[in-house]
């Protein structure tokens, strides 16, 4: 091309008429919604991360719960495990669910943690961008109320301010909303978990077992229990040299609502649960009430009219109301 036909060509391009500019509301628009969709997409990382970083957590916690309730049952307890026997025991039973949460649970508690530290790291990301969001839409509001003075005639009122917009501040609102109702609804099914998890295994439970007791009767001193055994009174200390609060503590574990119930009535499935089958008789540590001496009887008969006894005893009382303890 001769430089002749480039001039000419050059002013006729000149000459022309000139592509429209962008339109500045156009280009505020498509700011704003990058803005919006950077924030709503680094929101849902931060918040999916940290709902897994918290649910690890929980796994965590009830595998402890367990692992500590486990050991302080059977802490002091003769564990007899056959492992060529192809049956689970009842030890090996209790052993197993005492360990087995935590210990399957370690994987998924592990990519928590790391979990709760990218939840971290995307909330700083979070807030930069929010705080970036908020000075271009402080930017553009700016630039909208300048070109309204611009065309404004006459100097505005007190009453004539343009309005802000209230769009953003609507559209945060139902954020923090729907972001406080994931946090309630999460919060109500950790509760559930939690407080069904450790109510294991009660379909099983209380039914199936011999209705045995070695005691007359039975009432309770908080949460010592007394009983009377030949006509006598004693506290109880121990039942086959198994401590009596770790069976309380065990029948607290198993029915949190009526462990006092179950101890009473339930106490062959309780100790056949904590691995000790106490037979048609047992070995009994007690306290006597009025001197205070300490006496071991042994092969005390456990008996269902005992049982049956302290059944009617039961069904006699008031509920809620405890019978008055033996001075």
């Amino acid at each position: 091309m001769s430089q002749t036909n480039f001039r000419s060509a050059f002013e006729g391009i000149v000459s022309g008429e000139l592509p429209p500019p962008n339109d500045p509301s156009f280009i505020a628009r498509q700011i704003v919604h990058r803005d919006q969709r950077r924030v709503r997409i680094l929101a849902g990382i931060c918040l999916f991360f940290w709902l897994l970083g918290a649910a690890g957590m929980l796994v965590l916690v009830l595998g402890l719960n367990r692992l500590v309730i486990f050991l302080r049952i059977a802490d002091g307890l003769p564990w007899s495990f056959n492992g060529n026997s192809g049956s689970v025991s009842a030890d090996q039973e209790q052993m197993f669910w005492g360990t087995n949460l935590i210990h399957h649970g370690m994987p998924f508690i592990e990519a928590s943690i790391i979990s709760l530290a990218l939840a971290a790291l995307f909330t700083v990301f979070l807030v930069f961008s929010s705080w970036k969001a908020t000075l271009n839409r402080i930017n553009i509001s700016l630039a909208q109320i300048a070109e309204q003075l611009k065309q404004t005639p006459a100097p505005l009122g007190a009453g004539a301010m343009p309005p802000s917009p209230r769009i953003y501040q609507e559209k945060a609102k139902r954020g923090l909303w729907m972001m406080l109702g994931v946090l309630v609804a999460s919060a109500v099914v950790c509760g559930i978990v939690f407080s069904t998890g450790h109510m294991w295994p009660l379909d099983r439970a209380w039914q199936g077992y011999p209705r045995l007791s070695p005691f007359e009767a039975i009432q309770w001193q908080r949460q010592t229990p007394q009983v009377r055994v030949g006509g006598n009174w004693y506290e109880l200390l121990a039942i086959d040299d198994v401590p009596v609060d770790q069976i309380v503590a065990f029948s607290r574990f198993r029915g949190a609502n009526s462990w006092q119930k179950h101890f009473n009535e339930d106490l062959v499935e309780l100790l056949i649960r904590m691995g000790h089958d106490p037979g048609t008789s047992a070995t009994l540590k007690l306290r006597d009430l009025s001197s205070g001496n300490v006496r071991v009887l042994t092969d005390v008969p456990m008996t269902e009219k005992n049982r049956e006894a302290i059944w009617q005893m039961g069904v006699q009382e008031a509920p809620g109301t405890p019978p008055s303890p033996v001075r």
